[in-house]
């Protein structure tokens, strides 16, 4: 794993830990996609979010686990998996209380609710970044998996060329 990698990591954990809401996308077996608001928690590159058990999300994620989130200019990619009830996962409700108290006072004590985890397999970051003293848009695709990034040109999108070269 290289410092460039792992200064990646570092940054998207910052952006999650600072983000209260972010939209979720799920679909169902048929390909149907629908996305929603949901209220996150992290630990390190793992997202938690309650919801209840009769929306469409979590029915998506019982017919489909793959999922996409997006916080800006963050986006990710993952695997849903409906954990159980919230209040039997006691960080989950500590760091809830403390970034989204209304969310747990209104919410988490329902019956329905239920507890989901996103493992993020794929970071896509969009930003600007010097690059030979010229300001570039640049596209960084982090693969969890493989602890390996590449980082796109927005000029060069259409030929395909990539770049490894990590700019501070």
């Amino acid at each position: 794993m290289t410092d460039a990698y792992q200064n990646l990591i570092n940054y998207t954990i910052k952006v999650f830990a600072k983000t209260m809401f972010a939209t979720i996308a799920t679909s169902n077996s048929n390909g149907d996609i629908s996305a929603s608001q949901i209220t996150i928690v992290n630990d390190n590159l793992d997202l938690y979010f309650q919801t209840d058990k009769n929306f469409e999300k979590i029915k998506n994620i019982s017919e489909n686990n793959k999922v996409a989130v997006n916080f800006g200019n963050v986006y990710c990619k993952g695997i849903g998996k409906i954990l159980g009830h919230p209040l039997d996962n006691e960080t989950f409700i500590t760091q809830l209380k403390q970034k989204n108290p209304h969310s747990y006072n209104k919410y988490s004590a329902l019956h329905d609710e239920v507890l989901v985890k996103i493992q993020i397999k794929e970071i896509r970051i969009w930003q600007f970044e010097k690059i030979n003293n010229k300001l570039e848009e640049v596209l960084t695709i982090i693969d969890v998996e493989n602890n390996s990034f590449k980082k796109v040109l927005l000029s060069n999108i259409k030929t395909g060329r990539l770049f490894s070269q990590y700019v501070k």
